[in-house]
């Protein structure tokens, strides 16, 4: 019995140490879904989002960690640290992302459309929310 709580702890430290090693996250959205604008109605509606190609970037930075399009991984948002659960908290205007590299789950919040948006026309933003997964690099 002693040997099976000294190998799970080991596990356990083992996996924490890895965590605290990884320099960088590659994640991918699975699905995202909010709403989009319908023109021939003038109304909005709830939609799902086509997420293909689309990949993301958590790296570590002297101040703490970052959070990029991998397709431009120079243009990121500093987000901090992690905190004690291992979610990493993002304010990435115009999105908030929430990582967890505890069990490599990610969400990503895009406020921008509804109440108002970026590119001035309605429907020119869909608000949404993607989920996925990252995975260390």
């Amino acid at each position: 019995m002693r040997n099976l709580i000294a190998t799970a702890l080991l596990l356990l430290s083992s996996a924490a140490n890895a965590a605290e090693t990884t320099q960088a996250y590659l994640c991918i959205p699975e699905y995202a879904t909010g709403f989009s604008f319908n023109k021939v109605a003038k109304r909005w509606q709830p939609s799902n989002f086509d997420l293909a190609g689309k990949k993301y970037l958590v790296k570590k930075t002297a101040k703490g960690w970052s959070w990029a399009n991998f397709a431009y991984p120079d243009v990121a948002d500093e987000c901090g640290n992690f905190n004690k659960s291992g979610v990493l908290v993002c304010d990435a205007f115009p999105e908030e992302v929430w990582f967890n590299r505890t069990n490599g789950r990610f969400q990503v919040f895009y406020f921008v459309g509804y109440v108002g948006n970026l590119l001035g026309e309605e429907g020119g933003d869909n608000p949404n929310i993607a989920i996925g997964t990252c995975a260390p690099l």
